[in-house]
């Protein structure tokens, strides 16, 4: 059986964002709490810009890790970790804001980059823990089209592939379409196709366009029973 590797445009994307996740994780470990921004009840003293905040405690600790497209405008409403913080018993001098800016290349990936950030430091407030089939899944979702001669299934090893064939065969699917019911799965969302979604920045942007999807489809059954 012939031996496949993942493309090299996902290799790419990962080795895009892993390269940001050293720089990112050095930086917050290595910035002095006098360099990062006090907490403001509306956020005004943070800059508007693209990237990764982490609130940091004075002994060094990185305590929460987010990621906003207009850090400033994340704050503007408060924001629920520092009352966590409160309840948790910290105390509001001892925790300031740590800004790392992202752009260019990296702004694709900046949900990416986060993840693997948490995952990499797993941050006491951070209540959604990354595992790296999670981190790989969301690479690929916004940066990996199949080439039409290659199935999904090639890029499993032959114990999954066997699954996957055995319960389409069962239930009378490709093994593509088992694929897909797992991916729908996994992201909470109706069996749907992703082919023409490839390209998509962000979960929220899928789901959009799939719940179009559907509202279409249903419309379409209306008009169909009408008939």
């Amino acid at each position: 059986m012939p031996q496949f590797s993942f493309p090299e445009k996902l290799s790419g994307a990962l080795t895009i964002a892993r390269k940001r996740v050293t720089q990112t994780v050095q930086l917050l470990n290595r910035i002095p709490l006098e360099e990062c921004y006090e907490g403001s009840p509306d956020g005004r003293n943070l800059p508007r810009v693209p990237g990764l905040y982490a609130f940091k405690h004075q002994d060094g600790r990185i305590l929460y890790v987010g990621r906003s497209n207009n850090i400033r405008n994340r704050f503007r409403d408060g924001h629920s970790v520092f009352v966590e913080l409160f309840f948790a018993g910290y105390i509001s001098t001892d925790v300031r804001i740590a800004i790392v800016p992202l752009s260019g290349d990296y702004l694709p990936y900046l949900e990416v980059i986060e993840a693997m950030v948490i995952f990499t430091l797993t941050p006491e407030f951070n209540k959604k823990q990354y595992s790296l089939t999670e981190i790989a899944t969301m690479v690929a979702v916004r940066s990996f089209t199949i080439p039409n001669d290659i199935q999904l299934t090639d890029l499993l090893p032959p114990t999954a592939q066997g699954a996957i064939a055995d319960y389409a065969n069962a239930n009378q699917l490709q093994p593509n379409q088992v694929i897909e019911l797992a991916l729908a799965q996994f992201f909470d969302y109706d069996a749907v196709t992703l082919e023409g979604y490839e390209h998509l920045q962000s979960f929220a942007q899928l789901k959009n366009q799939i719940s179009k999807l559907q509202a279409e489809l249903e419309g379409l059954k209306r008009e169909k029973s009408k008939d």
